[in-house]
């Protein structure tokens, strides 16, 4: 189950041409890696372990911390879910020693801006932007949210030649979704599991 306050990055699986064995994932009292099956062509990984919290080489604490994956069998491609960059980095290297695939970082941002931001014929549709500002003593915040219905053409490509577009929010019959300058995937809390897979099936589909 997966908690949608959470980040979505996506991988692309590679130097992998056989099924994956799940027969001897590691299981102990600092690590484990658990699967199950969604459906047919998809499984759901979570990789937990123990974090130790050190200050100057001491271990003060100790935290648990999991990140969970969507595994699309047949396109070879991984969603992971975390709270934090870093920890999915970590996670999808961990992963990747232990089921012995190589893999890269897909970039829906990069992608969508080279081929449709000019042109709107994504299956979702741009609603908004958020953009770098420079603080003023009217204004202190750095980051402004731009509704595109109130843009003009020539403004709505300027914010992109002059790269301060922060965060795109795009509306899929209804169902928002973001995704961030650094290719991060975010949902509202209230999305529900079928509308996420919904999404994130269509996204791939441009990578395979």
């Amino acid at each position: 189950m997966l908690s949608w306050n959470e980040d979505c990055i996506i991988y692309k699986i590679e130097n992998h041409s056989s099924n994956f064995d799940f027969n001897e994932l590691p299981s102990s009292s600092f690590e484990q890696v658990t699967f199950s099956d969604i459906n047919n062509e998809l499984i759901e990984i979570n990789y937990a372990w123990i974090d130790p919290v050190r200050i100057r080489d001491k271990i003060i604490s100790k935290e648990q911390k999991e990140v969970t994956f969507w595994l699309f069998k047949n396109e070879k491609i991984l969603c992971s879910f975390a709270n934090s960059e870093s920890t999915m980095s970590y996670a999808i290297n961990k992963l990747g020693k232990i089921l012995s695939f190589g893999y890269t970082r897909i970039n829906p941002f990069d992608h969508w801006v080279k081929n449709y931001f000019k042109k709107n014929n994504w299956f979702a549709e741009l609603i908004s932007v958020h953009i770098k500002t420079t603080p003023s003593a009217f204004d202190n915040n750095e980051i402004k949210k731009i509704s595109i219905k109130s843009l003009s053409e020539f403004n709505y490509k300027s914010l992109f030649d002059k790269h301060t577009v922060t965060n795109l929010t795009f509306s899929m019959n209804n169902t928002i979704f973001y995704i961030d300058s650094v290719s991060v995937i975010s949902f509202p809390n209230t999305i529900k599991e079928s509308d996420i897979l919904k999404i994130l099936s269509v996204v791939i589909k441009e990578f395979i």
